[in-house]
């Protein structure tokens, strides 16, 4: 993205914490890490945020299953005092999972249904376009680095993704490599990163484009192996990489968890690396559990929204750019606690959105779709 360059009665405070080069800290300032429930959609999950400017945001998700059983997508829009429903094209099926935007007259969305058909939707200023579809696989990621230079990604699964994608403002030509990448960031049209499913199907691989072509950029001995399943030893291990920034070409993050499983127990451990332009280092993150978004926040330091332990809600956490980690606090309406699908920051700020679910505590009661935004 280049813009002028993811219990009780009673409100519900969930702490919210990650690592720290040594211990969690307490909050320095609650004011500053602490967040609010914005929006509720009910029943419904909402999968991507697209901050374009303070006073515009654009939230991604998708109706609840109609007559045919099947969803449609939809858009909310945030024009500075409330959010409004935003029309997609007629004749779609599935959701709105993710987006990428220019300028508040070039926005872009992704979505369809698991398997496809897929889609990418282009906003004018005026109305949704369809801008591309794919009869056949996922789409998981997209990156707008121009009008005439967009990239979409599909790599859900070794046989359901649609493939990487390369638009020049007038056809869509598939690009062919040997591992399925799954989303990107860009620090400009010939220096962008991704992760990808590598050529054996592992989950673990990192990618780069250099405005020529896509090449691994091998992570070494920084990332632990993965260990198949033996009988003999009762024994796995799997890496997992979930989000990437790229600050620059001497400063990319790569988020991911170690699963491991050891007769019959699972654990988790979270996973930081960080490419300096030469090689990998691994970020020492403490405490155990899953990362899976990570977004800048706007001062040299990052959100991560992350996963204490598999069966424990959803945290969000903060690193600062000097390497402090400290907890925050998300406000919840009774009974509920977040669940975090992306998280993204408001470009040239500080605002930080996150969306995804208030995930209702009694199993009988309905999940509801939640925006997030942090307390400035």
């Amino acid at each position: 993205m280049i813009l002028t360059r993811q219990l009780s009665r009673g409100a519900v405070a969930v702490a919210i914490g990650l690592a720290s080069v040594g211990a969690l800290a307490p909050s320095a300032s609650a004011d500053a890490l602490t967040w609010e429930v914005v929006h509720q959609v009910d029943r419904q999950v909402i999968y991507g945020v697209v901050p374009v400017t303070r006073r515009d945001v654009w939230a991604l998700t998708g109706t609840r299953p109609q007559q045919d059983y099947r969803s449609r997508p939809l858009s909310l829009r945030w024009n500075g005092s409330a959010w409004r429903r935003v029309a997609t094209p007629t004749g779609l099926t599935g959701v709105l999972t993710a987006g990428d935007a220019l300028s508040p007259t070039d926005v872009w969305a992704i979505g369809g249904e698991e398997g496809g058909p897929s889609y990418a939707l282009r906003w004018d200023g005026a109305q949704w376009n369809v801008a591309g579809r794919w009869e056949v696989g996922d789409v998981t990621g997209i990156t707008v680095l121009g009008p005439s230079d967009v990239w979409v990604f599909g790599a859900h699964g070794r046989d359901w993704g649609a493939g990487t994608w390369h638009y020049d403002g007038a056809t869509w030509t598939k690009m062919e490599t040997p591992f399925a990448i799954i989303k990107a960031s860009d620090v400009s049209p010939t220096d962008i990163w991704g992760i990808a499913r590598g050529a054996s199907g592992d989950t673990r691989t990192v990618v780069h484009y250099d405005g020529t072509s896509w090449q691994e950029v091998p992570t070494g001995d920084v990332l632990p192996p993965d260990i198949p399943y033996s009988d003999a030893t009762g024994t796995s291990q799997s890496v997992f990489l979930s989000g990437i920034v790229a600050r620059s070409a001497q400063d990319v993050w790569v988020t991911g968890t170690v699963s491991r499983t050891e007769n019959e127990v699972s654990t988790q451990q979270p996973v930081l690396i960080r490419w300096n332009g030469t090689r990998w280092r691994r970020v020492d993150v403490p405490g155990a559990g899953a990362i899976d978004k990570i977004t800048p926040d706007g001062r040299r330091g990052f959100w991560f929204a992350a996963r204490p332990g598999p069966e424990e809600p959803q945290v969000i956490r903060h690193r600062s750019g000097g390497g402090v980690w400290t907890t925050a606090a998300v406000t919840t309406p009774a009974g509920t606690v977040p669940a975090l699908y992306d998280l993204a920051l408001v470009p040239g700020t500080r605002q930080v959105y996150g969306v995804g679910l208030l995930q209702a505590v009694d199993p009988v009661v309905h999940n509801t779709g939640a925006i997030f935004r942090l307390v400035r």
